[in-house]
């Protein structure tokens, strides 16, 4: 059987360095838009999963994608852990906000419990 031409496929180092960005994304993105924050650390695990699961099936022993998933995933997690917290802070925050009244005070403005 012929041996096909070219580099064999790093798609599982894609993946995993894929995940890496997202997850740096996730963090960076927790401190101004956590809901998005959220999400993108949802996505950067399931690039690392999907990169974990690629490198086992194609028996891979290099180390550089398997730590680029892994590193991938932690930051990840992290990214849902600053987006459901930041997402927790402003809904208090906004809700003290009305409850104060807010910095503008209109005549007739409802006040909320």
């Amino acid at each position: 059987m012929e041996q096909p031409y070219g580099p064999p496929s790093r798609s599982h180092y894609n993946l995993g360095l894929a995940s890496l960005i997202v997850g740096i994304a996730g963090i960076i993105l927790g401190c101004c838009f956590p809901p998005i924050a959220f999400l993108a650390g949802i996505v950067a695990i399931v690039l690392g999963v999907m990169s974990m699961n690629a490198e086992n099936r194609a028996g891979v022993v290099e180390n550089s994608a398997k730590t680029l998933a892994i590193i991938g995933i932690v930051l990840g997690g992290l990214g849902c852990l600053f987006g459901i917290g930041g997402t927790i802070w402003f809904l208090f925050a906004w809700k003290s906000a009305m409850r104060d009244g807010g910095p503008w005070r209109f005549p007739g403005a409802p006040r909320f419990p």
